[in-house]
């Protein structure tokens, strides 16, 4: 268990980069929106495990008010 740990949190890591990247292009441009809420579904996944991390608190609280 402590290696799926340890690889959930490697691939939750690419996923949140990729979710910052593409948080940044949807600002860009429209097109990408799509992609940009469907790496969402698939970050959502890994909540549990950076729901405490002070990055993650700050980009989830930054990314929620630019969508407002």
């Amino acid at each position: 268990e402590c290696h799926d740990i340890v690889a959930s949190e490697t691939t939750c890591m690419i996923f949140f980069l990729f979710h910052c990247l593409s948080f940044y292009f949807v600002v860009v441009m429209d097109e990408i929106t799509y992609i940009y809420y469907f790496i969402n579904l698939i970050f959502g996944f890994c909540f549990q495990i950076f729901r405490n991390h002070p990055v993650f608190i700050l980009f989830t609280c930054y990314s929620l008010r630019e969508k407002q």
